[in-house]
C-alpha cells in the first residue's frame, strides 16, 4: 500500500550526503545558484538605469517611478510564492511528495490569476500613480506611457516568481537560475537595439527599454511554466513514496495534469481541502506587508521628489546600486528559508535554528564588502551611472551613508525570509508596519524636510527603521526558535 514516509531525523532530503553534516556549507551551497540569479536580476536593472541615463533625465525619472510599481507588483505576486514555498518545503522535508505537487499546481494557478489582476490594475492606474508622485507635464506623459507598457510584464513575472519559489522549496536552485539567465540574455540586447534603432528595429527611445523588458519577461514566464509542468525536475517527477518492512523508495513519473479552475479555486479535493486556506493564511500577511511597505515607500519617495528632480534621480541611482546588497542578502535568505522549512517538516528544529544562524553570519561577510564599496566607490559609481553634475553633487556624499546600515539590512532580510520559510509570516508583517510608519517616515520628514538636511536626512530615517527592525528580528529568532528547539528535543 502506498503511503507517505518521512526522512530520517538526521537527513535533509534535498542535500547531497556530503553536505548533511554541515549547516554552514549547506546554506552556502544552496545560496550560490540563487546568488547568480539575483546578480542577473541586478544587472538587468543596472543596465536599464544606465541606459535611461544616456537618454535623458526624464527617462531616468520615468524608470525610477516604474521600479516602484514593479516592486509593488512583485510583492503582490510573491504572496502566492512565499506561501507555496513554506508549504512545499515542509511537505518535501517530510517526504510527502504528492502533497507538495498538489500545492504547487494550485499555487501556480493562483499566481496566474494574481499576475493578470496586477497587469490590469497597473495599466489602468498608471496615470494616477504618476500624478500622485508629483510628475507633471512631459514627465507625466512619459512616465504614464512607460508604466502602462511595464504593466504587461506582471502576468509573466508572476508565473516566473511562483515557479521559482516552488523549485527552491524542493532544493532545485538551478532551474530558476537558468530561466533568469535566459531573461538576461534576451533583455539587454533587445532594449539597447530598440532604444537606438539597431538591427533594423525602430528607434523608440525610452519606450524601447521597457518593451525589451516585456519581451524577455514573457519568454521567462512561458519557460518557467513549461519546465514546472513538463520538464525533468524534482517537483514534476516525484510521484510517491512506498514503504515496506525493509525498504523505502521514491517512484518517478510526470506530474498529473492541472486540476480544473473550479476545483482549484473552490478547493473541492477530497483529501486536500485545506490547501487553499493555508495558502491564504500564509500569503495574506505577506500581501499586507507588501502593500504597507510599498505605500510607505510611496510616501517616502514623495518626500524625496519634493527636493527636486536631481535629488530624485540621485536617490533612484543609489537605491538601484544598493540593490546588489539587497539581492545578495535575498540569496542567503531564500537558502535559509528552504532549509528551515524542510528541517521543520523533517522534525528537526535544532537544524532550523542553525541554518538561520549561519545564514546571518555569512551575509554579514557580504555586508562588509558592500559597505566598503559604497563608501569608497560612490564617486566612480555616480560618474558611471549619470552624465549630470547636478546629480553627482547630491548623490555622491549621500551614498556614503549607505555603508552605515548594510549589516542590519542583510540580517533583517535573512531572518524575515527564514521566518517565512518556517511558516511564520505575521511577525515580519507587523514589524514592517511598525518600522515604516512609526519610525522611517516621521524621522525622514523631521530630519530631511523640517531640519532641511535633504537626501541625507531622509535616508537617516530609513537607517533608523532598518536598525530597529533588525534588532527585533534577532531577539525574536533567538528566543522563539531556541525555545522551540529545546522543547522539541527528546527528554
Amino acid at each position: 500500500m502506498a503511503t507517505d514516509v518521512s526522512i530520517k531525523p538526521d537527513e535533509l532530503i534535498t542535500l547531497p550526503p556530503a553536505l548533511r553534516a554541515s549547516p554552514a556549507r549547506a546554506v552556502f551551497t544552496l545560496a550560490l545558484p540563487i546568488l547568480g540569479e539575483q546578480l542577473l536580476v541586478f544587472m538587468i536593472g543596472f543596465f536599464d538605469i544606465w541606459l535611461s541615463g544616456q537618454v535623458s533625465l526624464e527617462a531616468t525619472n520615468a524608470l525610477g517611478a516604474a521600479l516602484y510599481v514593479s516592486w509593488l507588483a512583485s510583492l503582490m505576486v510573491g504572496t502566492v510564492g512565499i506561501g507555496a514555498h513554506a508549504m512545499v518545503a515542509n511537505r518535501w522535508g517530510a517526504g510527502r511528495f504528492q502533497d507538495a505537487q498538489l500545492v504547487a499546481r494550485r499555487a501556480m494557478i493562483w499566481a496566474a490569476l494574481v499576475g493578470i489582476t496586477c497587469t490590469g490594475l497597473g495599466y489602468l492606474l498608471s496615470g494616477t500613480y504618476a500624478w500622485s508622485i508629483g510628475m507633471r507635464g512631459d514627465d507625466l506623459t512619459i512616465t504614464t506611457r512607460y508604466l502602462r507598457l511595464a504593466s504587461l510584464c506582471f502576468a509573466f513575472q508572476s508565473i516566473t516568481l511562483c515557479g521559482a519559489a516552488i523549485m527552491r522549496a524542493t532544493g532545485n536552485m538551478k532551474i530558476p537560475l537558468l530561466v533568469q539567465a535566459g531573461i538576461f540574455v534576451l533583455n539587454m540586447p533587445a532594449s539597447y537595439c530598440l532604444v537606438y534603432g539597431l538591427g533594423g528595429m525602430p528607434a523608440l527611445g525610452v519606450d524601447g527599454i521597457v518593451i525589451g523588458t516585456v519581451f524577455a519577461q514573457a519568454c521567462g514566464g512561458i519557460a518557467m511554466a513549461s519546465l514546472l509542468n513538463f520538464g525533468p525536475t524534482s517537483i514534476t517527477r516525484a510521484r510517491h513514496v512506498r514503504s515496506d518492512a525493509d525498504n523505502s523508495h521514491t517512484e518517478f513519473g510526470p506530474i498529473q495534469p492541472l486540476t480544473a479552475y473550479e476545483k482549484v479555486v473552490d478547493g473541492h479535493d477530497a483529501d486536500h481541502k485545506n490547501i487553499n486556506r493555508d495558502l491564504l493564511r500564509l500569503g495574506l500577511p505577506v500581501l499586507g506587508e507588501g502593500i504597507s511597505t510599498w505605500s510607505g515607500h510611496l510616501i517616502f519617495i514623495g518626500l524625496v521628489k519634493s527636493l527636486g528632480s536631481a535629488t530624485f534621480a540621485a536617490h533612484i541611482i543609489a537605491m538601484e546600486v544598493e540593490g546588489i546588497s539587497y539581492l545578495l542578502a535575498v540569496a542567503w535568505g531564500r537558502s535559509a528559508a528552504t532549509l528551515v522549512g524542510q528541517s521543520i517538516g523533517a522534525g528537526r528544529r535544532d537544524l532550523a535554528s542553525k541554518f538561520g544562524l549561519y545564514a546571518c553570519l555569512q551575509v554579514c561577510v557580504i555586508a562588509a564588502v558592500t559597505s566598503l564599496i559604497f563608501y569608497f566607490g560612490s564617486g566612480q559609481i555616480f560618474h558611471l551611472m549619470h552624465k549630470s553634475p547636478e546629480v553627482w553633487d547630491v548623490g555622491i556624499p549621500a551614498m556614503k551613508l549607505l555603508a552605515a546600515y548594510q549589516f542590519q539590512l542583510g540580517v533583517l532580510i535573512v531572518l524575515n525570509q527564514a521566518a517565512q520559510g518556517a511558516g511564520e509570516t505575521r511577525i515580519p508583517f507587523f514589524s514592517s508596519l511598525f518600522g515604516i510608519y512609526l519610525i522611517r517616515l516621521p524621522v525622514a520628514y523631521f530630519l530631511g524636510i523640517h531640519l532641511q538636511m535633504g537626501l541625507i536626512g531622509i535616508w537617516l530615517g530609513m537607517i533608523c527603521d532598518i536598525t530597529i527592525r533588525c534588532l527585533f528580528m534577532i531577539f525574536y529568532w533567538i528566543f522563539r526558535i531556541s525555545r522551540r528547539e529545546i522543547r522539541s528535543k527528546p527528554a
